[in-house]
């Protein structure tokens, strides 16, 4: 799973939604596909793999889906790419 999420993290749209979750906490399709310019289509097909690789939790409401980052699986990416830059820096 963190191989997944690793691999979501070098598409520079799934990024690009990544920070904006950041920033917003929460959104829907709707709300990212407006403030990124992108078809609702485009956006829910990346939300599909950032959910699958365990980048995002998915709330349904409704009709609706919200998105949030799951922060447990960002810290771990994070940490392991801390670990990898550490282990390169040494060769």
């Amino acid at each position: 799973m963190i191989a997944d999420a690793l691999k979501m993290l070098s598409d520079k749209t799934r990024y690009q939604i990544l920070v904006l979750l950041k920033e917003k906490k929460s959104m829907n399709g709707i709300e990212i596909a407006e403030q990124m310019k992108l078809a609702p289509s485009t956006v829910s097909h990346h939300m599909t793999h950032l959910k699958n690789s365990g980048l995002v939790h998915e709330e349904p409401a409704g009709n609706t889906k919200y998105y949030s980052i799951n922060t447990h699986s960002m810290k771990n990416c994070i940490k392991i790419h801390t670990n990898f830059r550490r282990i390169y820096a040494s060769f």
